[in-house]
This record gives structure tokens, C-alpha cells and sequence, in this order.
């Protein structure tokens, strides 16, 4: 593949895109709804939050002026901004005027980013620095994500400020953030938090704020979202998070209205760009922008990996996936229930039945593709093979004789009455041999 090549005034940089999603053929089950909510966002005043969705959506070419512009008084205030300038592959440090990194940087103190009473402004705050191309060992990473960490709440969930209740959405936000700086997903701090996720769960498969809020636990647009996009993260497929045969992706969809928008406890702008993220099947941050030293001088190299999985499953990222020299890039595929890897082809060439895969040190284009194919059906049991060799004979009853008069055993009750008795044998020798 052609190799793409952009040259800009930089003296010993070269800066590359890591992780920016473009307009992907998995989206295609939820376009129709995409789409509306596209044309919704389109009419609104420009925000980071919606730059995010349209851009997550596949709108590339959606205008950033007026992000050059911006300031803030706060931490988030930086954090959305950068994650809106970063998922449109730009440079956070140089882009306008402003170095919105160090703006952010300015808020770390006492071992955290902002507030010392919040939380939310420390996962945003990681996010927005690591897609900034912040390393995520850096000290103000660590000390932001072991901040997180011991104000997890007993429950498993994470609250918006420092001694307040669980919620699902902060806590959709703190899976993003901690497996961003470091947090393996079978870390028991994450699977305590998505199991607090699963207890919030409402019977038609979307998600409420707070489950014990007073002031109601209706499932609503915008936690549906940010589950969704935490699941994505963790490499799952929100298909599997089913409850009453309903799924967040199936409450989320419902929850749209006639003129595109999504309905929280009333409608808003930001509230459609979170469902229009989830929906195209991306999490946070949507972009990541690296910088790196390039030893043949000022130049910006990036290439493209080209990602693409058949129906019945998932690979993460998806579509025209951009990437800097000489760095990494992993891939997490996940079947749907009932189906498995058939086979990953890397550049045409088999890799094997694998569920991860990570492109090092990338200096050229590339390809991955994966199939899915359905699990083969499993053989029905033998009434009457206690032993599982898939045989009845002798050593079936040799089980069946040494349980004899006991209460119902498993295998050895054949008739599943709760006991092994002559009922049993008859079963046994009925089935002889068969």
C-alpha cells in the first residue's frame, strides 16, 4: 500500500496519529440512527463534546476554528477541549494559540489533577493527557490514576466527588480512564467496578445515573452511552450485556426522538454526541496524538492500518486506523455469543485463531482482517453415559453400582428424581451399548 507522507516546518519532530477511527463499516447496523443524530448535532452550536460525536460518527471534515479560540477556568474545561482536538488528529500543545496541555498540567497539584473534592476532573484529566501523547507512566498520570483508586467506593463504583455515592456514569468513566493509565482489564479494581456497572443494570437493558437515586432510576441516553463505550473499551461487546433479552445498544436506540436527538431527563446537545460515540462503536479518548523524535529531521510520517472484521464480531480500533512511526498498535477482537475466530489474516498472511494482536514499531502500511464463523453444535449427552467417555457399558455401571442408595449424584441420577435407585438402572441397561 501507498505509503502516506506529509511534510510540515517541524525542526527534529515527527508527530503521529494514534488511534483515529474513521468512518468504519461496523457502524453500518446503527447508521440509520447515526445519521439523524448527525443532522441534529449539525444544527447545534459548536461544542467539544459534539466535535467528538461528529467526528466519531465520520464527519472528518467538521470545522475546529473555533477551538483555537477557547479557554477555561477550570480542568475539564481543558480536558474536553483537548479530546475534541485530538479526535480531529491535531496537535493539543500547538493547535491556535494556546498549549491546552500545559493549561491542564497547571491544575495538577497535590498529587491529582483540579479539584481535591472530585474525581471526574482525574479521569477526564488522564484521558485528555493520553490522547495528547502523554506517556501514561508519567507522574501526573500515576498519581492521578492511584488518586482514583483509593476513593473506589465499597460497592465497586466511583462517585463524582470525593465521599459521595456511586454512579454509573463516572464509573463508566473510571474503566476508561484506569485501563488508559496502566489498569489491566482483569484487575480486580476493574472488575469490581463493572460488576457494580452489571448490579445497575434496569430490566430493559439500559442504565440509570444513580440506582438509588430518589429523584428517579429511569434508564436514560446518556449512561447508556458511557457504558457502551466502556464496554467497547474493555474489548466487550455490549450484545453480551443482555438482560429481559434487551441490551444497552437496544434501550440507547429507543431513547432517540423524532428529530435525531437522544432524551436524558430532557434533551441536549452533548447528551446526542456521547450516543452517537457509543453507537459508532468507539470509547475515549475517540483520537490520540503522539509526538516522537524523528532522526532524519522535521517531518510528520504516518501510515494507515487498515482494519476490518466479517459479521458476528468486533475488532477494536476498526476502519482506516492512522498511526505514527515507529509506534505500536494493538487490536482486541471479540466474537459475538455462539461464534469464535475462524482465522486473522495480517497483510494477507494467517496468523491464526488469535483474540489480540499488536503492530510494533510500525514503519509501513498494513492490513488485518478478521472472520467469524459459528461454534459447531455440541453433541447431546447419552442418557445413561455417567462417565462422559461417550460410551455406555460396564464402567458406567460400576458408577452407577457404587452411588446405589445414594441421593440424587449428578450424572448417576438418570431420571432425575433425586435418587439412585433401580429406576436408574432400567435407564442404563435400556440404553446398553447404544
Amino acid at each position: 500500500m501507498k505509503k502516506i507522507i506529509l511534510v510540515v516546518s517541524l525542526v527534529a519532530i515527527s508527530v503521529g496519529l494514534i488511534g483515529f477511527t474513521a468512518f468504519s463499516e461496523v457502524q453500518a447496523e446503527n447508521q440509520s440512527e447515526i445519521d439523524k443524530a448527525i443532522n441534529y448535532l449539525e444544527l447545534q452550536s459548536s461544542d467539544p463534546w459534539i466535535t467528538m460525536g461528529l467526528i466519531a460518527g465520520g464527519k472528518t471534515d467538521t470545522d475546529l476554528n473555533y477551538l483555537k479560540t477557547l479557554s477555561g477556568s477550570s480542568a475539564t474545561d481543558y480536558e474536553k477541549i483537548i479530546l475534541a482536538i485530538t479526535a480531529a488528529g491535531e496537535n493539543p500543545r500547538t493547535f491556535g494559540d494556546i498549549d491546552f496541555v500545559s493549561q491542564l498540567e497547571s491544575f495538577y497539584q497535590n498529587n491529582q489533577i483540579g479539584s481535591t473534592n472530585y474525581l471526574n476532573d482525574d479521569f477526564w484529566g488522564i484521558l485528555a493527557l493520553v490522547s495528547a501523547g502523554e506517556d501514561s507512566s508519567s507522574q501526573i498520570i500515576q498519581d492521578s490514576k492511584n488518586f482514583i483508586l483509593t476513593n473506589q467506593n465499597p460497592d465497586g463504583g466511583f462517585p463524582f466527588g470525593i465521599g459521595w455515592g456511586s454512579d454509573v456514569d463516572d464509573t463508566a468513566a473510571a474503566i476508561m480512564a484506569l485501563l488508559e493509565s496502566g489498569t489491566s482489564s482483569s484487575d480486580p479494581v476493574i472488575i469490581k467496578a463493572v460488576d457494580y456497572l452489571k448490579s445497575c443494570q434496569n430490566s430493559d437493558g439500559g442504565f440509570p445515573y444513580d440506582p438509588v437515586s430518589p429523584w428517579g432510576t429511569d434508564s436514560n441516553a446518556s449512561s447508556d452511552a458511557w457504558v457502551i463505550s466502556a464496554i467497547y473499551k474493555l474489548g466487550q461487546n455490549p450484545s453480551d450485556w443482555s438482560k429481559n433479552g434487551k441490551n444497552p445498544i437496544d434501550n440507547l436506540k429507543s431513547l432517540q426522538i423524532s428529530d435525531g436527538s437522544f432524551e436524558k431527563y430532557w434533551p441536549f446537545p452533548s447528551s446526542t454526541a456521547y450516543a452517537v460515540i457509543a453507537l459508532s462503536q468507539k470509547f475515549y479518548p475517540v483520537g490520540k496524538y503522539s509526538v516522537s523524535i524523528d532522526s532524519s529531521g522535521g517531518g510528520v510520517r504516518m501510515y494507515v492500518i487498515n482494519a476490518s472484521a466479517s459479521e458476528h464480531g468486533l475488532i477494536f480500533f476498526s476502519g482506516m486506523v492512522r498511526v505514527g512511526a515507529t509506534s505500536d498498535e494493538a487490536f482486541t477482537i471479540s466474537p459475538d455469543t455462539g461464534y469464535h475466530v475462524e482465522d486473522v489474516l495480517v497483510d494477507g498472511v494467517s496468523v491464526g485463531t488469535v483474540t489480540s494482536y499488536t503492530f510494533n514499531n510500525i514503519d509501513a502500511d498494513h492490513t488485518i482482517s478478521v472472520s467469524f464463523a459459528v461454534d459447531p453444535p455440541q453433541s447431546a449427552k447419552k442418557s445413561g453415559d455417567i462417565n462422559s467417555d461417550n460410551i455406555i457399558n460396564e464402567y458406567d455401571f460400576a458408577v452407577l453400582r457404587e452411588d446405589w442408595g445414594q441421593p440424587g449424584l449428578g450424572l448417576a441420577d438418570l431420571n432425575h428424581d433425586g435418587a439412585i435407585n433401580e429406576y436408574d438402572f432400567a435407564l442404563l441397561m435400556f440404553n446398553w451399548d447404544k
